[in-house]
């Protein structure tokens, strides 16, 4: 019985994300590209890893959020700050950018 139908007559799995846990792995994933642009190589260091750890959230064996300390909970809200901020946007979407280029170039060229 992994299957849950609703009311609307969807059925839905017990392994399907919920909407918190997409957050906060799209989160996990934008603190990875914060990581590429940081100037501190330490921090850069942590936001990638914790970064990583965030973007597996909802998987069996990931990080719940109990398990973060106050140095990792002090990271992410300075991820959430630098993310947000006008000067890291337009760099975090040209990134985001070239990446879906090489990704979609990479297929075009498996074939």
């Amino acid at each position: 019985m992994t299957n849950i139908k609703k009311l609307d007559g969807k059925e839905t799995s017990v392994y399907d994300l919920t909407q918190q846990q997409s957050e906060v792995r799209q989160f996990g994933k934008d603190m990875m590209d914060l990581a590429f642009i940081e100037k501190d190589d330490i921090r850069a260091n942590k936001l990638s890893d914790l970064g990583y750890k965030l973007s597996r959230f909802g998987d069996v064996w990931s990080v719940k959020v109990n398990d973060l300390t106050p140095e990792q909970l002090q990271l992410v809200d300075y991820a959430q700050k630098e993310i947000n901020a006008p000067k890291n946007k337009k760099k975090l979407e040209e990134l985001r950018k070239r990446a879906q280029e090489k990704l979609e170039k990479a297929f075009v060229d498996a074939e």
